[in-house]
């Protein structure tokens, strides 16, 4: 038996209709949200990354996803457009029960290694000649990018979780 509401179909239409409402309004605020994006001021890239790859020589811009352990232990880390000082950042790492050191232990690693490289993406333009870094976005602004959330959003019991699902696998 369900635990969840049920009703009759009028019911569920009226519902309906209001949630149509509210996902037109979140259409438009997204379309906003785009417009903004898009004004970021564009940020010249003028060190030079070279990376030896198996198709050959590559180019890559860093942008605060990768740590060493000194950052870890010492310096504290640059993420998701903040600054996490070295002593937050163990004392997260070194809970027990958390997150990272949950899924660590299944991958077997320690916690440190496991989040030496946390989740990001971020977006270049290449004009005349130049590289520019127009955007990023860490944490659960990927969302969007992984298409199957919204599929399971949209499913009855959404993406029942009960907490980080995914395991990282070398």
């Amino acid at each position: 038996m369900t635990d969840h509401k049920t009703g009759t179909r009028d019911q569920w239409l009226a519902a309906r209709l209001d949630l149509l409402k509210a996902e037109k309004e979140l259409t438009r605020r997204s379309d906003e949200i785009t417009r903004q994006r898009q004004e970021l001021p564009w940020v010249r890239i003028d060190k030079q990354y070279r990376f030896d790859t198996d198709e050959g020589s590559a180019s890559l811009a860093d942008l605060a996803v990768s740590f060493t352990e000194k950052q870890q232990r010492e310096d504290g880390i640059a993420y998701n457009c903040r600054t996490i000082p070295a002593e937050t950042w163990r004392s997260f790492m070194q809970a027990p029960q958390s997150i990272p050191s949950v899924l660590a232990i299944a991958c077997g690693l320690d916690a440190a290694a496991y989040s030496r490289e946390l989740p990001g993406m971020s977006a270049f333009a290449l004009e005349d000649g130049g590289v520019y870094h127009t955007y990023s976005t860490y944490e659960r602004g990927l969302d969007i990018l992984w298409g199957a959330y919204h599929w399971l959003d949209r499913a009855p019991l959404g993406r029942n979780e009960p907490d980080e699902w995914w395991r990282r696998r070398d």
